[in-house]
């Protein structure tokens, strides 16, 4: 290995041991910050309205245009935004791996059904299906989840697809059917193990892109139903309130711009290693 590769090596390595740091501490300010405070997240303190971020009163980030206290309400949308893309990643990560990972193990006539079956749910207009889903039948977090969650396996059941489909010309595979191995066995021992680590360095990308989704959908004001909040509906309600207090906006555009950066470095270093581990030494 050279020099600059070694260095480029470590420093690699150190932005990402920061960006965990930096997400776990993310996550656990969201998780215990809101204890910190005196306030309750739907507390409205009418003496403090709109007051500006300072540390000489309780209100450390100040108040909404209805004396919300602005540093719990951020972390709290930062736990709820954190939970819809968890449940979305986990709900993706089941599905896509599962059918792609079927798909490129059988292949012939029942992988090519299942991509093009695949190809025309893709074609459907996403936001519009979700944002019509959410009218209908409200706007539940598990129909969040689940609408997102599926929106992300799309590409993901592609990915493994390929990958399942390149190992299944591989030699192993060839000689656990010539020892009797069935679609069953050969899927559940050989494919969805090789495939599970791709699957989820794909998905540490795709988490960020889950969490867009869900603050745009609130933004919009389809997301999360009141008087649950995430950061896209904390977005929302700051940019009404940007010229008179700009806090209540930078507050949780800071949290949500903290959490995509770690996401997506974390994401990118797991991206790098795997393909190290993938490529043969020279």
């Amino acid at each position: 290995m050279s020099r600059s590769s070694s260095l480029r090596q470590t420093l690699n390595s150190r932005v990402a041991r920061m960006a965990l740091w930096l997400l776990a501490a993310l996550t656990a300010t969201a998780l215990l910050g809101p204890w910190l405070s005196p306030y309750d997240a739907e507390f409205t303190d009418w003496e403090r309205i709109q007051i500006a971020p300072e540390l000489t009163h309780a209100h450390w980030l100040g108040t909404d245009a209805i004396g919300r206290d602005v540093f719990v309400r951020t972390l709290v949308g930062g736990r709820i935004s954190l939970l819809v893309a968890l449940g979305s990643g986990a709900l993706a990560l089941a599905l896509g791996l599962l059918y792609g990972a079927y798909a490129g193990s059988r292949g012939g006539a029942i992988e090519r059904l299942l991509m093009r079956a695949l190809d025309v749910v893709s074609a459907l207009p996403f936001l519009l299906i979700v944002i019509l889903l959410l009218t209908l039948f409200g706007r539940h977090p598990a129909l969040l989840i689940g609408a997102i969650g599926g929106y992300v396996a799309l590409d993901l059941a592609r990915m493994v697809r390929a990958e399942a489909a390149r190992l299944r010309a591989l030699p192993f595979i060839d000689a656990a059917r010539a020892l009797g191995a069935g679609p069953g066995w050969i899927l559940f021992r050989h494919i969805l193990p090789n495939v599970l680590g791709f699957a989820v360095v794909y998905l540490s990308l795709a988490i960020p892109q889950a969490i867009l989704v869900e603050s745009f959908l609130s933004f919009l004001g389809l997301g999360i139903d009141e008087p649950a909040v995430s950061l896209g509906t904390l977005l929302s309600e700051g940019a009404q309130e940007l010229t008179d207090a700009p806090w209540v906006l930078i507050a949780p555009a800071l949290f949500l711009v903290a959490l995509l950066a770690a996401l997506t470095v974390l994401g990118d270093a797991l991206q790098r290693t795997l393909s190290a581990r993938a490529d043969p030494p020279p």
